[in-house]
């Protein structure tokens, strides 16, 4: 397949000015602070381990390009998602499947208003040189009425909004939920949301590995690391149940220095108090031995 393959829907689009709101549902409105609660978004670095490059030349830039990786393309496939076309990973495609199935079961009215900009495609990140998680197939960008969501203005269109609970419990990790990252040229921290991004999160990434769906290599490095959670979490309720023994307190009893004897032993000991001098530093002192 090699450079033949081409993903659908995978050219990146400039934001474009805000269109006229066309319905309820492409009304801006605020960020919900709910979300992504038990899910993480996966880094570049994880899927380097766990999928390896996309392009066996890694040659990447901004634009969108292909895969070239035959282990990586084994596992893409395209499929109708509700009311579009969608090119990914195989389990991502088909866990989309399932999201859009039970949007259009909660709001049927939406649905169709729901257009794809862009699921696999091979480029960086906007401005940077990380790789974007739609370089594996594990992210898509979506629309409402044709309108994107413009980045960074913390707000999201309605539509996109009231998804976002049903890609949380699918596994998925909406963009909205982006931190703040520091500017470079101000130092002050600036707004980080991509509010039409979704991404598989790293937790359901790792599920699917661990069970065989993303390959062999993949499936070793997901066991590997859960092995090693498993003994760190291990090693950690062991040392709550066995801490090490506190050191016992000082015993100043048996610390207490005996006097000093410099002048040989007194005579008449034998049980009895013996008056000794002794000679001082300090001058002539008198002291008492038992």
């Amino acid at each position: 397949m090699g450079d033949m393959f081409r993903p659908l829907n995978s050219k990146v689009k400039s934001s474009p000015k805000r269109e006229a709101v066309i319905s309820k549902y492409s009304e801006l409105q605020q960020i919900p602070s709910d979300i992504n609660r038990t899910l993480t978004s996966p880094s570049a670095p994880f899927y380097l381990a766990l999928l390896g490059e996309p392009r066996m030349d890694k040659r990447y830039s901004n634009f969108p390009n292909v895969v070239t990786n035959p282990a990586l393309l084994e596992m893409i496939k395209t499929d109708t998602v509700g009311p579009f076309n969608a090119t990914g990973l195989k389990p991502a495609v088909d866990s989309l499947k399932q999201v859009m199935q039970e949007v259009t079961k909660t709001y049927p009215d939406l649905v169709a208003r729901l257009n794809n900009n862009g699921m696999l495609a091979v480029r960086y990140i906007n401005g940077t040189k990380t790789l974007s998680n739609h370089s594996w197939g594990g992210a898509i960008d979506l629309g409402v009425d044709r309108i994107e969501d413009k980045k960074q203005d913390d707000k999201i269109l309605h539509g996109l909004a009231i998804i976002i609970p049903i890609f949380n419990k699918h596994g998925w990790y909406s963009g909205a939920g982006y931190k703040p990252k520091k500017d470079k040229s101000t130092g002050k921290l600036k707004s980080n949301e991509d509010s039409m991004h979704f991404e598989v999160s790293k937790e359901k990434i790792l599920g699917w590995a661990t069970l065989g769906l993303l390959g062999l290599d993949a499936q070793k490095v997901a066991t590997k690391n859960e092995t090693n959670k498993r003994l760190a979490g291990q090693t950690k309720k062991s040392a709550s149940k066995n801490p090490e023994p506190r050191s016992l307190p000082a015993n100043t009893t048996l610390k207490r220095s005996l006097p000093k004897r410099i002048d040989a032993p007194c005579t008449g000991w034998f049980g009895r108090r013996a008056a000794c001098i002794t000679k001082a530093t300090t001058g002539w002192t008198k002291s008492w031995f038992r």
